[in-house]
This record gives C-alpha cells, structure tokens and sequence, in this order.
C-alpha cells in the first residue's frame, strides 16, 4: 500500500505545477482538476488503510471532522435554496474538501518514516522551481492574457500569472516556496541560496501587493523566531529595491498605486458582509456562495476575496468558530515547534497565507491547501 501512495504522490508533484491547465470543465458548474483526482485516489487508500488499522489516526483529526459536520450541514439546510445541479456542484466541493482532510492524514502516515520526512523540504523546492520556471515562460513567451476574458479569466498584462492563470495565487505559491527555502538557508543548507533571487525575481514581477504583504508578513515571522534583524532587513529591502528597479509601462494592471482592484475589494466584501448578515449561523452552505452573485459563471465570483469572509459567508459563525479553534491550535503547536525547519516553515507559511486570504481566496485554494497540509503532516 504504501508503495502506492508513495507513487500517486510523486504524481501529484508532477501535476502541481502545471496549474489550472490540467483542468476540465465538465460544464459551466462542475469542474475537475487532474490534481484533485489525485488526491481523491490518494483519500480513498486513506480510508481503506485507517479501516483496516494500517494507517493511524493523525493530530487535528477531530477538529477536522468537526469543521466538515458543520460545512455539510450548512450545505444541507441550503439545499432547497438551490437547483439540484448547483447544490451537486456544492456537494462536489464537500467531497473535495473531504479528500484533502484523508490526504492530510494519508501523508501524515507516510511522513512517520523519517526518511520521507527528510526529503519534504526538498520535494516542495522542487515543485516551487517549476511553479516559478513555468511563470516565467509565461511572462516572457505570452505576456497578455486578456484572450482569456473570454472565459472568465481576469486579463493580466505584463505580470507573471504563471500556469495558474492569476498573479495572487501565483504569488502566494512563490512565497510559500522562500518560506521553505528560508528555512533550508537558516538550517545551513546555503547550497540552495541561488534559488533565492530567482523566486523573488519572480514574486516582484506578479505586481501582486497581497503576495508583497505576506512575503514581509512571512519575514517578521522568522524575525520573530530567530531574531536575524539585519538578515530579515535585507531580505525585505532586496524585494523593495527590485520592485523600484521594474519596469513600468504605462498600463494600470502593473501600476502599485492603481485603484480599480481596491474599488473592486471593497464592493466585494460589501457584498460578503451582505450576505453574511442574511445568513449569520449557518451561512450559506459551502461553495454556493456563487449563486448570490449576479454573474455566477465568472471565476471572480465563486467566492468573496477574503477566506475569511467566504467563511463566514458560506458556513456562518459556527463554522468560522470551529475553523479558527483547528487554525489556532495547528498555529500553536507550530510555534511549540518554531525552532525545527519544518516547525518555522509551518509557521512562516501560515502567516503568509493569513495575510494574503485577506485579499485573495487563498486558503481555500487546493495548491495552497495541499501545500499547507504537506507542511502540517511533514510535522514531527
């Protein structure tokens, strides 16, 4: 079995970097992805070797199950507010959420070998170059993606969006990628020093100001733990000079003073805290949230660009109360843990991704997730 597992998660890796172009749209509700078919094969070796008390229960396991009896609840009350296609669409969301919890506590397993465990900072190093590799080709070779407007895509000119098709999450994988490396550099390992300035290269040019804030969010982190003033500075300042070094055509998506995307925020998180106050308990149900927009086929309106909104939106104050006792106590044993690689990449990483899901969905997005949830099982 656990040979499987070991195989399915190296294609994972593969497929990770290759980003929404292993998507397929099944119709205008129900997408797949191939890296979410992935995990679901990965989910049901999880459940057939926990029944069979070859794999052990993992930590956070009932504050897991916690969360998704609330997110299928208020995914059941919703249910008669909705067509039947639109709450199969929703289920399908709460099936994936499901597989990511089983391919937390499948890894969780396989990591209990340290030599598995060993190898995770590397593993995502090297998904992180590709990520950043493919950006750049995308920066470079098919600057313009205003073509995909057309289907629902915003039109990014002259930032790297990468295969993702969206400089936010583009940005927050490459922050996550300098937090592991952070931590691989601060462990003495400077062999991999060289990739530092080609995943900041690539952070500036995503002009992404969330990405910025959790990259500074992110440093004070490790600030914080390792108390590095002068090295936090200039990692911080290394970012600051070379935004000031970018180029700057004359269009508004690469201005950092532009306004549209702020206006934008601000009517979308109006919306949020509208709906939010029709639906205070139980919200919305889970990933039907898009059925209160006007445009619900769009990408921008699957969800507020806030995690913390659409959490609240969507599964009401019960399930953002359960969801904050999971984050704070997986953020406090982090930080029991701040002086270990992983522990301090844990750490780091959630901080950034805190700061970032402000501005962006960007908890709730399956690379993000899974990157997170390989952090948190690589845990000792």
């Amino acid at each position: 079995m656990y040979f499987f597992l070991k195989v399915l998660f190296f294609i994972y890796l593969i497929l990770f970097p290759f980003g929404q172009l292993g998507r397929i749209e099944l119709n205008t509700e129900l997408r797949l992805h191939l890296i979410d078919s992935v995990v679901g094969i990965i989910a049901l070796i999880g459940v057939y070797g926990w029944w069979r008390k070859k794999l052990k229960t993992p930590p956070y396991a009932r504050e897991f199950l916690m969360f998704l009896i609330v997110v299928i609840f208020s995914l059941a009350l919703n249910f008669p507010s909705v067509s039947f296609l639109q709450f199969l669409s929703g289920s399908l969301y709460f099936v994936r959420l499901i597989a990511y919890f089983l391919f937390y506590l499948t890894l969780w397993n396989l990591f209990r070998d340290k030599t598995w465990q060993e190898k995770v900072p590397g593993l995502l190093l090297t998904v992180g170059f590709f990520v950043i590799l493919f950006g750049y080709f995308q920066y470079i070779f098919f600057p313009d993606l205003g073509i995909l407007s057309e289907f629902g895509w915003d039109p990014h000119l002259f930032r790297l969006a990468g295969t993702f098709l969206d400089t936010g999450f583009t940005g927050i994988l490459i922050v996550l990628f300098t937090v592991v490396l952070f931590s691989r550099i601060w462990n003495r390992v400077e062999r991999n020093f060289p990739l530092f300035p080609f995943g900041l290269v690539a952070l500036a040019v995503t002009y992404s100001r969330a990405s910025y804030l959790a990259y500074i969010i992110a440093s004070l982190v490790f600030y914080i733990v390792r108390r590095k003033l002068l090295w936090v500075i200039g990692v911080v300042l290394t970012l600051a000079v070379l935004i000031l070094l970018l180029p700057k055509p004359e269009i508004e998506s690469v201005n950092l003073a532009r306004t549209s995307t702020i206006t934008y925020r601000v009517n979308n998180y109006k919306r949020a805290l509208e709906v939010i106050g029709q639906n205070p308990v139980f919200g919305v149900g889970y990933n039907l949230y898009r059925y209160t927009q006007d445009d619900p086929g769009s990408h921008g309106a699957s969800g507020a660009d806030s995690s913390l909104l659409l959490l609240l939106a969507t599964t009401g104050i019960a399930g953002f109360l359960v969801f904050l006792q999971l984050v704070l106590k997986i953020t406090l044993d982090a930080w029991l843990k701040r002086n270990t690689q992983m522990g301090i990449a844990l750490l780091a990483s959630l901080g950034a991704v805190g700061a970032h899901s402000f501005f962006d969905n960007s908890l709730f997005y399956p690379w993000v997730l899974g990157w997170l949830l390989i952090l948190l099982a690589s845990q000792d």
